[in-house]
């Protein structure tokens, strides 16, 4: 519940705050996750949950619902993307523009967790086709040029930033490995 709370709701309730204080010009990127790429098979579930408005009925929410929601993390991450898609309709009334980044495996204390906790395959598997995770420093400049005069036309967008490994797994990219 923790991690739908940091990874969804106050970053809803953060950029909500934020956004108030914004004026033209202004962008807000989020930091989602692979982990919610499944979000477009859950619209509907989704949208419920993208409908409560506070903070407190929204975990309520998740804890009556968690189980057809599933893992808080990955729930989290395809309401951020959702989310983030329906606000780029809303602010950009305002001038204010609002996207997402995907980082893949990202070599943080985070990543050294996951490690432990799962298979080893399962980590090596998201570092494909470029054979490593990338480093914090790395998923930098994407959110910097989100946020930039050059992403001026850039809205709603979710930039995938995971080395390949989305498109290796949209694209069939298994049968290319030798």
């Amino acid at each position: 519940m923790d991690v739908l709370k940091v990874n969804f709701l106050g970053t809803r309730l953060l950029t909500e705050l934020v956004a108030t204080n914004m004026t033209e010009g202004g962008a807000v990127v989020s930091t989602s996750s692979d982990g919610g790429a499944a979000w477009r098979k859950r619209v509907p579930l989704l949208t419920e949950f993208l409908y409560v408005e506070s903070f407190e009925d929204g975990a309520a929410w998740y804890e009556q619902n968690e189980e057809v929601a599933g893992h808080a993390y990955a729930f989290g991450k395809e309401a951020l993307d959702l989310w983030t898609m329906q606000q780029s309709a809303v602010l950009i009334q305002r001038g204010i523009r609002i996207n997402a980044t995907t980082p893949g495996s990202v070599r943080t204390p985070m990543l050294g967790v996951i490690e432990k906790t799962y298979p080893k395959e399962l980590s090596a598997a998201t570092e494909q086709p470029i054979g490593r995770a990338s480093t914090a420093e790395e998923q930098v400049p994407p959110l910097l040029f989100l946020n930039s005069s050059e992403a001026s036309y850039i809205n709603g967008a979710d930039l995938v930033v995971d080395g390949g490994y989305g498109a290796l797994l949209s694209s069939a990219g298994h049968l290319f490995n030798a």
